[in-house]
């Protein structure tokens, strides 16, 4: 478990917030279904806004505790990081394979309980036409754990009183994979990024 980790505060704050997501940006979910209850799984999503963990937070039962880069601990305001380790939210060193964050994760699934992960490892910037590519992180995490990975798309942008949409998809099952060698790992990674993409098909509808 994360270090001062409060499931009681994490609880309480998440339905406070739940309230001012649905006013402020009232999310039309798809696919709530699809998150597995009672079992340890790994939330990947897309990430477009520093408000993504507080709208996935609102949106699945089970507490997440989210893998958060390392700057977010290291500033000078002492509260906040006191308070995103309340929460349950662990630091990651990005791109240089932070072990300590990949024990913390694994720990933290072998206890039963839930990551958030958005797998890209930087938002997506306004006027990118393209999107970051998937980190091969959340495959190794997957493949050791032996847990789902549930794919999460965050489609609309933030606008005051505007809905945003999010879609999940089915469970991915990587339980079966014996090695976690460079071209399994990429290749998972590639299967997580198409589910998690994948899921912006419906703008197509609208």
């Amino acid at each position: 478990m994360t270090e001062g980790y409060s499931e009681r505060l994490y609880r309480i704050l998440v339905s406070l917030a739940r309230g001012v997501i649905r006013l402020v940006y009232p999310p039309t979910v798809v696919g709530r279904e699809n998150i597995p209850e009672g079992n340890p799984y790994i939330l990947c999503a897309n990430h477009i806004s520093m408000r993504d963990p507080v709208l996935v937070a609102t949106i699945v039962k089970q507490p997440l505790h989210f893998m958060a880069k390392r700057e977010l601990f290291e500033t000078k305001f002492k509260w906040f990081t006191k308070l995103i380790k309340k929460l349950g939210a662990f630091p990651v060193s990005r791109g240089d394979g932070d072990l300590t964050a990949i024990r913390t994760s694994l720990s933290i699934l072998k206890e039963g309980e839930c990551l958030g992960i958005f797998g890209q490892g930087t938002r997506r910037k306004k006027g990118d036409t393209e999107e970051p590519p998937m980190n091969t992180g959340v495959a190794m995490l997957a493949v050791r754990s032996k847990v789902p990975v549930v794919p999460l798309y965050i489609q609309s942008p933030y606008r005051l009183f505007r809905r945003v949409r999010v879609f999940i998809g089915k469970p991915l099952e990587f339980s079966d994979i014996k090695r976690a060698d460079m071209a399994t790992l990429t290749n998972v990674t590639e299967q997580i990024s198409d589910a998690v993409f994948s899921l912006n098909a419906p703008m197509l509808k609208q």
